[in-house]
């Protein structure tokens, strides 16, 4: 008795186990089928409304075509340049390097930064940017319109909309309006002063934009010629100053073999004075002299006529998704 009341509790078990199961895969099931009934309702929704979603796309075609028709173009100035490699004594040089450190001297090093490299940092430097202004007043020159003379000050501009943006600057904390200074004219050159590699060659071109071909021309001359002629004019005040050590350093030694070195440093500096003249280039070899292409710069077809096409269509169906789901729940 006890063994068949056993087997049917057992049999009741697995008979509520497979009913459990079947009840889940059911609900699974209908699960599935109401997410598949959801998608397809969803893909006739689209199918049914797709004249919204054209009207989206039309709508973000006309405005990449308003913003391609205002697209103003600009002159490139450029020019191709080698750039010049200082031959850096990277094996110590034997006993001048030791005998230099002993006497408190250090020449160079392996690390040095090119002459190029240098150029290419100092146009997007303030002291730069005030050298430029105190030889060409580009200040005046860039900003003039916003200084009044009458009263020395620099006018805030005004309007509806300027103030309002101002003011969602302000909420979100981006940067609001300041009168024009060196650091606003320094990053003007910096990000008007291009240099790019050539690929497959040691060549870089140098390039700057402007409305206006002779003024891309000379801004181009311009910033290369002073920005090289600064460097240059570093480099010799430099070279004068450890000149001026190495002979000082000389006169105090009494020590024959410190004194030679000091000869040694000094026929090397005078080498190096002699490379360094103003008229040879020192920075970097002009391959390509400055120029200006004939051909203004075209609108990015893609970025100005495509995003705005995709981003209509892509507002168009969320749209009508939005509108579907309001009407299922």
């Amino acid at each position: 008795m006890e063994n068949n009341k056993n087997a049917e509790s057992g049999e009741s078990l697995v008979d509520d186990n497979a009913r459990s199961s079947s009840e889940f895969a059911q609900i699974g099931a209908v699960n599935q089928n109401d997410n598949l009934l959801d998608m397809r309702f969803l893909f006739v929704e689209i199918k049914k409304k797709w004249w919204l979603i054209l009207i989206f796309i039309l709508f973000g075609g006309g405005l990449g075509v308003r913003d391609l028709h205002n697209f103003q173009g600009s002159y490139v100035a450029k020019m191709v340049v080698s750039p010049i490699v200082s031959e850096i004594d990277t094996s110590g040089n034997g006993g001048n390097s030791i005998v230099g450190a002993l006497v408190g001297l250090n020449l160079g090093s392996s690390t040095e930064v090119s002459k190029f490299d240098r150029l290419v940092f100092m146009t997007s430097s303030q002291v730069f940017a005030k050298i430029l202004d105190d030889k060409h007043q580009l200040m005046e020159r860039f900003y003039g319109s916003q200084y009044d003379k009458e009263t020395q000050t620099w006018m805030r501009p005004g309007g509806q909309r300027f103030e309002i943006q101002e003011k969602i600057n302000e909420y979100f904390n981006f940067k609001l309006w300041t009168a024009p200074s060196l650091e606003d004219l320094a990053g003007y050159i910096g990000g008007a002063f291009k240099v790019e590699d050539i690929t497959g060659t040691p060549f870089k071109k140098i390039s700057l934009r402007h409305g206006n071909p002779d003024e891309a021309l000379e801004l181009l001359e311009l910033i290369y010629g002073e920005s090289e002629a600064l460097i240059k004019q570093n480099d010799e005040d430099e070279q004068e100053k450890k000149r001026q050590f190495i002979e000082q350093r000389y006169l105090e030694t009494s020590i024959l073999d410190f004194k030679q070195a000091l000869v040694d440093m000094m026929a090397n500096q005078a080498r190096d004075e002699m490379t360094s003249h103003r008229d040879l280039p020192s920075v970097a070899r002009i391959i390509e002299p400055p120029y200006v292409s004939k051909y203004k710069t075209e609108p990015n077809l893609a970025r100005t006529l495509g995003v705005p096409l995709m981003g209509g269509g892509g507002l168009g169906i969320a749209l009508i998704l939005l509108m579907a789901l309001v009407r299922l729940d």
